[in-house]
């Protein structure tokens, strides 16, 4: 009775769009809200709860890491309702340490672990992604060719997309940081603050590496031309 009501449904499911219609008693807005077919990042307070909305990268088995998965929550200080429809990494390190008795013990822990979890494996991508360009730096200067023109066109299309939910996502970090909330200790804002650096820092590295491509791209142009 004191703990803590986790449920992790499926949002495209049939079944679970009409449990969280008709009994779950929420709001109609907040129910339109979490199960929209496109999101983006956001944190919204709402009565006793706070609808937010996360992105994470995309690992599963075939899939491009920058088709970002959404992650849709629905949080009190005594119930979480979370949303997915593909596989999310963070969410499975949860639930086995829920299994192994080692996992989040309240609403405020579970949001710390969830978003440090998902923030680690950007971090991961974000270095690939950092890791690539320096690469194509090298390989431009060395010898440009129409093969670095399309690698470098991907990659450009790849931070375009990485950036365009992280950017959000810093926003919602800071609020979680900033604003009242109740089901959240110090300790979680501790972690929440932790996390929104690492967030604010990523959005930076992308931004940088954005510039670098397109500098890459001009050189490449360039040497292309006078050939």
């Amino acid at each position: 009775k004191n703990g803590v009501l986790w449920l992790h449904l499926d949002y495209k499911e049939e079944q679970t769009q009409e449990w969280f219609s008709e009994e779950s008693g929420l709001d109609p807005i907040i129910v339109e809200a979490l199960l929209a077919e496109d999101t983006r990042p956001r944190c919204t307070p709402y009565r006793n709860g706070q609808l937010i909305i996360l992105r994470g990268v995309n690992l599963n088995p075939g899939a491009d890491p920058e088709d970002m998965i959404s992650v849709r929550l629905w949080i009190e200080e005594s119930r979480i309702i979370s949303f997915r429809h593909r596989k999310v990494m963070a969410i499975d390190d949860i639930r086995q340490a829920i299994e192994a008795g080692d996992g989040p013990i309240a609403s405020g822990d579970f949001l710390a672990h969830l978003t440090m979890g998902l923030a680690y494996r950007i971090g991961n991508v974000i270095t690939q992604v950092d890791d690539a360009v320096a690469a194509l730096e090298d390989e431009v200067i060395e010898q440009g060719s129409y093969e670095h023109r399309s690698r470098l066109s991907a990659l450009r299309r790849q931070i375009i997309r990485l950036r365009r939910y992280l950017s959000p996502q810093r926003e919602v970090m800071t609020r979680l940081v900033t604003d009242k909330i109740s089901f959240l200790s110090d300790s979680d804002r501790i972690h929440l603050r932790e996390t929104a650096e690492h967030i604010t820092r990523y959005v930076e590295d992308l931004d940088s590496a954005k510039d670098r491509a397109a500098v890459c791209q001009e050189e490449l142009e360039s040497r292309m031309g006078a050939q």
